[in-house]
């Protein structure tokens, strides 16, 4: 008996170390999405949708239209905030249609002119050729758009390099602290 379980740990580990390591921007996408629909409170929720950081997984993209949805605004400035720091080649991933048409209507009714002008400039780095220049063109666009919209397909990260002999730049040798 032993020796059988010996053998599936064996196999099991044999299995696990030849399978591609997971994307970590998606496991920490995945953990952020757990923390941020387990609590009730306004501040963790902030947190989770700042630490998404400018790559995150479409996971993420329900939290977010959850936050913009809210009323409670600090919720909905988080999420900007959230839109806003994602490079544009990572907005135009995680812009899932339900959080597209979110952003649409809320640039149409927003009476902050401020918070109005950061989602007009957020569509318009997403998406650049779109040609809508002002809130009104973007719910043009969205509806000649919305039927046939897709967002970009997540592209999970490359390895890491396992042939590399460098040691990167960023870890710190702690037996120099003393």
């Amino acid at each position: 008996m032993r020796a059988l379980v010996c053998v599936a740990f064996l196999l099991l580990g044999t299995g696990s170390a030849l399978a591609a390591p997971a994307d970590p921007d998606r496991i920490r996408t995945e953990s952020l999405v757990g923390v941020y629909q387990r609590t009730g409170s306004w501040p963790v929720k902030a947190l989770a949708l700042l630490s998404l950081g400018e790559r995150w997984h479409p996971k993420g993209a329900e939290n977010v239209t959850d936050a913009l949805r809210s009323t409670d605004r600090r919720l909905q400035a988080y999420a900007i905030e959230a839109l806003r720091v994602t490079p544009p080649e990572y907005l135009r991933v995680v812009l899932l249609p339900d959080l597209l048409a979110t952003l649409i209507r809320m640039q149409m009714h927003e009476r902050n002119a401020r918070i109005r002008m950061h989602l007009v400039l957020m569509l318009a780095r997403a998406f650049p050729r779109s040609g809508a220049a002002s809130r009104h063109d973007w719910q043009r666009w969205w509806r000649a758009n919305k039927k046939t919209y897709a967002p970009r397909p997540w592209k999970e990260r490359p390895p890491p390099d396992t042939e590399s002999k460098t040691v990167p730049a960023t870890i710190v040798d702690l037996s120099l602290i003393h």
